[in-house]
Formats: C-alpha cells, sequence, structure tokens
C-alpha cells in the first residue's frame, strides 16, 4: 500500500467517524437528549389483571360491565407545575358496538419517592374524539426541591355489550395534555374484546294467537305483557314483543314467569312455551340455564298464548209440519274454538236433560256431537212454537271453567177447523106431541186443541156437549129431543141450523174465520130437514062398513066432508057386499085382485117401496086405481098397510105429472081420514 493510499484511507475513516458523530447528534436531538426535559412526565401505564396484579400487555377475563383499574406514575421535576395529561380509551366503534362508557372513576394517589410535595388531581368530562373517549387529568404539583413520584390510579367501566364487540385493539393509552407533559415509553394497554367474558342474556319473546286458529302469528303489542326473573319484575315487551334480561348472575338456572298487563286486545293465556336446549317449561314457567364465557351461553325464550274457546250449534230436522206424537231429532257440535286443548266437556238441554258427546275431550279445532230425539206434544203445538236452550261446558289447562249456548226454536204450522155432524131418528112419520132426537157429533180437524166449544141450535137452543175442549182427532158429543107440533106436521117438515164455536187465538195463528161469538172462534154450520106425513094408525080407519055412517051413502058423506068423487072407495071395505052398483064400474073386483096380485111376491110378502114405484113407472096403467086400492089397504090395515108406500107412490105420480089433479085430490083425501071415528069429527075436519 502506497502513502498516498494510507493518507486517503485515513481521511476516510475520518470522514466516516465524523458522520457517524453527526448521526449520533440527530438520534439524541430527535429523542429529546438534547432538549430540556419537561417538568411533569406519565409513565409506567398499566392495567390490573383480573387475578389483581398490573400488566402492562392485554388486560383480559373481565366481565361485560366491569370495572377495570389501571395506574400510572407521574414524575414530577423540582419546582412547582400544573399541566394535562389525556386518558384516551375505546368508545363506539364503526360497527355500533360500544366498548368503555365513557365514564372515567378516579382513584387515589400516593407519593412514590422525593421530599413530600402535595398533589392536586382533577378528572374532566369525557369527550369523544373518532373512536376514542378523552378525559383530560388536571394536574397541580406543590413547589418542591428535587425530583418527585406519584402513583395515580383510575378506573374505566366496560360496557354490558363490550363482549360483543369484535377485534382485538380495544385499548387505553395517555398522552400529553398540555405543552410542559412529556410522557416515557409506550403507555398504551390493550383491552380485547375477544378476552372479554361475556355475561349471559335471557331474550323472552311474546307470541300471542289472537284469531283462535292454533298458530301463535302475533307479537304482544309494546306494553301488553311484563316478565319477571327469578321472582322480580323485569320490563314489559317492547314493540317486537321481546324483554332481554342482560348480564344474568350468577351462572345457572333461573326462572322466567310472564304477566298480562293490557287487555285491550284481548285476555289471553299461557298456551306453550319453547327454547333453547337450555330451557325447560313447567307449566308457564321457564327455566333457563346460563353461562358466561368469551362465548355466553344465552337462553332464548318464546312463551305462546292464546284463548279458551268453546262454541255449541244446536240444529234440529224438523219441516213445522209436525203434529202431536211426531218426533223432532236435535243435533248438537261442540267446538273448541280456541288455542288451548278442553277437558271434561258436558252437553244438557233445558227440555232434553243431560245428553251423552261422542268425546269430553277436544284439542284444538275437534268437535263433540250429540243427537236427541224429541216427541212433539200437543201443547207444543198448540204454543205454535217450541224453544230450548242447550249448553256445554268444558274446562281450560289452567282449570277454568267455560261454557257456550245454542238457543233453537221449532215453528209449526198450526190451523184451527172442527166440523159438525148432525144426525136424527125421525121415521118421517109423527104427530103432534110425539118425539124426535137430534143427535151432535163435532171433531177437531185441525191441529191444534180448541176449547171453549159450544153448540147452538136454531131450534133447540143451546145444546149441552160431552166436552167442551178437543185435542186434535178428539170428539164432542151432543143430544136433543125435539116435540113435534102441529105446525110442524101441517108444514110437513122442520129445517133447523147448528152452530159449534170453538175459541183459539187464530190471529196468532194467521187465519181469517168467520166468528159468530166473537173474535178469535172458530166454527162450523150444519143444517138438518126433517119431513113430517101425518102419522096413519091402525085401526084408526072410519069406513069399516059403509052402513056405520049411518047408511048414507058414500058419495053423499064424501060431498059432506068435501072430498072429491075419486077419493069414495077409500071409504068402505072392498067387497061386493058393500060396494054400490054406480062404483063397481070403476073398481072392479077382478081389476082389484089382479093389481093387487101384481105387488105380492110369490112368497107371499109385501113387495118393497121401490118395486112399486118401477111397477108404477113402468105401466102405462091407470096409475089411480093401483094407488086407490094401496091406499085403501092402508087404510083399513090391508096386505099393504104401509103409510110411505102410498105417499111414495103419489109423490113419484105427481113429479111425473100423471093425472096430477086426481093424485093430488087422493093425497088430501088420505091425510084428512086421519083418525076420524065418525061424521062430526069429519064434518070438523
Amino acid at each position: 500500500m502506497t502513502h498516498v493510499q494510507r493518507l486517503l484511507d485515513i481521511g476516510y475513516a475520518k470522514v466516516v467517524l465524523v458522520l457517524a458523530l453527526l448521526a449520533i447528534v440527530g438520534m439524541v436531538a430527535a429523542n429529546g437528549l438534547g432538549a430540556a426535559p419537561s417538568p411533569l412526565s406519565a409513565k409506567a401505564h398499566e392495567g390490573q389483571l383480573s387475578d389483581g396484579s398490573y400488566s402492562k400487555g392485554n388486560i383480559t377475563t373481565y366481565p361485560e360491565g366491569s370495572l377495570v383499574n389501571y395506574r400510572c406514575t407521574l414524575e414530577a421535576a423540582e419546582g412547582a407545575h400544573t399541566g394535562a395529561v389525556q386518558v384516551r380509551f375505546s368508545g363506539l366503534e364503526a360497527d355500533g358496538c360500544l366498548f368503555f362508557t365513557g365514564n372515567l372513576v378516579l382513584g387515589a394517589w400516593t407519593q412514590t419517592s422525593g421530599d413530600a410535595t402535595p398533589l392536586q388531581v382533577t378528572a374532566g368530562a369525557p369527550a369523544i374524539d373518532g373512536d376514542e373517549w378523552v378525559v383530560l387529568l388536571d394536574i397541580d404539583v406543590a413547589d418542591h426541591l428535587g425530583k418527585v413520584d406519584y402513583l395515580i390510579s383510575y378506573a374505566l367501566q366496560l360496557t354490558d355489550s363490550a363482549g360483543e364487540c369484535s377485534g382485538s385493539s380495544q385499548h387505553t393509552r395517555l398522552a400529553s395534555g398540555s405543552a410542559n407533559v412529556g410522557q416515557t415509553g409506550a403507555q398504551n394497554v390493550p383491552v380485547p374484546a375477544n378476552k372479554v367474558i361475556e355475561l349471559p342474556d335471557i331474550t323472552v319473546t311474546k307470541m300471542i294467537d289472537r284469531d283462535g286458529d292454533g298458530t301463535f302469528e302475533s307479537t304482544a303489542s309494546q306494553g301488553e305483557y311484563a316478565f319477571t326473573l327469578d321472582g322480580s319484575l323485569g320490563a314489559t315487551t317492547d314493540a317486537n314483543g321481546q324483554v332481554v334480561f342482560p348480564n344474568i348472575q350468577p351462572d345457572g338456572d333461573h326462572t322466567v314467569t310472564e304477566q298480562q298487563v293490557l287487555t285491550n286486545q284481548g285476555t289471553y293465556m299461557f298456551v306453550s312455551g319453547s327454547g333453547d336446549s337450555n330451557v325447560v317449561f313447567a307449566g308457564a314457567t321457564a327455566t333457563v340455564t346460563v353461562a358466561a364465557g368469551t362465548t355466553a351461553t344465552n337462553g332464548q325464550v318464546q312463551f305462546n298464548n292464546g284463548f279458551a274457546g268453546l262454541t255449541l250449534n244446536k240444529a234440529n230436522d224438523a219441516d213445522g209440519s209436525e203434529l202431536a206424537g211426531d218426533t223432532i231429532t236435535y243435533s248438537y257440535t261442540a267446538t273448541n274454538a280456541g288455542s288451548v286443548p278442553l277437558t271434561g266437556l258436558s252437553l244438557s238441554d233445558d227440555i232434553e236433560g243431560a245428553l251423552s258427546l261422542s268425546t269430553t275431550d277436544l284439542g284444538v279445532g275437534e268437535s263433540a256431537t250429540a243427537s236427541s230425539p224429541h216427541s212433539v206434544t200437543q201443547a207444543e203445538v198448540d204454543a205454535g212454537s217450541l224453544t230450548n236452550v242447550a249448553t256445554v261446558v268444558g274446562t281450560d289447562p289452567s282449570d277454568n271453567e267455560l261454557s257456550a249456548q245454542d238457543t233453537n226454536t221449532v215453528t209449526f204450522v198450526r190451523t184451527a177447523s172442527i166440523s159438525l155432524d148432525k144426525s136424527n131418528d125421525a121415521s118421517g112419520v109423527g104427530q103432534a106431541g110425539s118425539s124426535d132426537t137430534y143427535s151432535f157429533l163435532i171433531t177437531n180437524t185441525g191441529t191444534v186443541t180448541v176449547s171453549t166449544l159450544t153448540l147452538l141450535d136454531d131450534v133447540e137452543g143451546a145444546i149441552s156437549l160431552s166436552a167442551t175442549s178437543l185435542a186434535p182427532g178428539e170428539t164432542a158429543s151432543g143430544t136433543a129431543t125435539h116435540v113435534i107440533t102441529q105446525a110442524n106436521v101441517n108444514n110437513g117438515s122442520l129445517t133447523n141450523n147448528a152452530v159449534a164455536d170453538a175459541g183459539h187465538d187464530l190471529t196468532a195463528l194467521g187465519v181469517d174465520a168467520e166468528s159468530m161469538n166473537g173474535v178469535g172462534a172458530v166454527h162450523t154450520r150444519i143444517q138438518n130437514e126433517v119431513k113430517i106425513q101425518a102419522k096413519l094408525e091402525h085401526p084408526c080407519h072410519v069406513c069399516v062398513d059403509w052402513q056405520d055412517l049411518g047408511g048414507k051413502p058414500h058419495h053423499e058423506t064424501a060431498k059432506d066432508v068435501g072430498l072429491p068423487a075419486d077419493a069414495l072407495t077409500l071409504w068402505h071395505r072392498f067387497d061386493d057386499s058393500t060396494v054400490p052398483g054406480e062404483f063397481k064400474d070403476i073398481f072392479p073386483p077382478s081389476l082389484l085382485a089382479e093389481s093387487l096380485q101384481q105387488f105380492i111376491g110369490s112368497d107371499g110378502t109385501a113387495p118393497s117401496e121401490e118395486e112399486v114405484l118401477e111397477a108404477l113407472a113402468s105401466e102405462g096403467r091407470k096409475t089411480s086405481d093401483v094407488l086407490g086400492q094401496l091406499y085403501r089397504d092402508a087404510v083399513t090395515g090391508g096386505t099393504f098397510h104401509k103409510p110411505s108406500f102410498a105417499l111414495g107412490a103419489a109423490n113419484l105420480a105427481i113429479k111425473q105429472k100423471v093425472e096430477l089433479p086426481k093424485f093430488e085430490a087422493l093425497h088430501q083425501a088420505v091425510l084428512a081420514m086421519v083418525c076420524w071415528t065418525n061424521e062430526e069429527q069429519a064434518k070438523d075436519a
């Protein structure tokens, strides 16, 4: 190596040394070593671990909501000094999670070195700077000689949800709050959120079945329900129907119960409950097992409430046409219309009594049925309708009794009517003073009972009846005896009218009826006619022999009493010894015998009236000859002694206008002969 080279090497080394020295000086200047020291300095910042020791490292295992203690050393140079130290700690993070509350609790401070010197520390109000809280500690150190040190303590509180914040960058740190305060070394103490012990929460959700369909579709409204935790009343439901019990301590089992506060939307009862695997229901009480940890074991609980509902439907198969004795079948359906099961159902009817249901326990939406036959009574038809009430009773899971009723009415179609039948025992032949008996029969032909039954005959007057009230189909009878008067005989017939009346509320029936005895009467009228013929009694005849009349010729006697000549043949016995010669041409014996033979049967019995009438109508003979014999025989008690024969034949002849004048004369002659015994009576007649 040359001398020059040595010189260059020595020079290079000097340059390097100078540069190195300059660098050191710069570093010293950068670190303040070259400047005057601050009179106040914060250093040795630490946090307390859960075991009680202090550390500058991670502060962990603090439960949410806890106070975390911190401390730092304050160094003060000789003299009197004032200044401020910033305490900065994690606040509201970007995700909205609040880690520390803003409160700083200033603790005690103690002097750890130097001459005893008073110190005053005051904490200001918290302020927000980004995602950090900032609290100023105002420092006031009294005048003193030499350096002194102080240990200052304070505490910060974790929020109840600090453990739910994310990450591990949460911290607390010190910073200069004034120009005369410095700090020595790193003053940041980490408090990672993922190391915070989460306390468990119990979240209760209230669901309600408001429409009774068995599903719990609605959440409770705000303030509608309150929940208790371990017997202590908690908050009421929020707008989401929830109540949250935060930071549950200690670990283990906790009970939750409910209480309805507002009933404006209805009153509901506990139906069922559900929740996480750590939730168990016993009736309406939930037991939740919780545990704290970096991931807490929380409890999610759901109370399901509804209402107990029971309905009853009653129906019948009636159409209104039912009569007494007919059967109506009632059917009943009881339905669980609520959200809870029902037990112990029973059914009763105020008319039918206790009824048997198909089942006595009903799940939600289930039904039970029953039926009952009812025999209609006449009283029910008379009333016009039948109303009865059925009641079903059951018990809900809370042992409360509930019931339902249904009323059912059957309306009957009613008719009120009666019929009247009137008859008599008259033979058609009578005389003044004899009597006929009338028989009356009233029948209820309607569907309702009729009462206050009366019967009035316009001839016989009021008729006494066997009954005055009749159920449908029943009858009442009565009789009346009529004594024939001479006027009845002279008139030839007696016609009378009978009217039966029965009271009934026809207005209620909607029936219009003729009324004779007042509004609301149903009645019927019947007419009866009795033909009366003068009675011809045997042997009440006046001509056993024509000499009985004093030997007076018949035609003279007839003239005396005003009878026509054609009637003279009725005044004597018909034989040759008594018939005057002038009358034999009118009634020759051969003609009479022939006429009689035609009306006498082979067995010697007299023909019927119908046979006589038929013969008269079929032959073109001189009818007066036959009738004359019939009249004569009737009067004298002969073979055809039947007054009705003669009268019937004469009436038929008159109707056929056969020799009408002669028949009328014959008719009148017979009537005039009734019970005449001598000429004087004949003349008087």
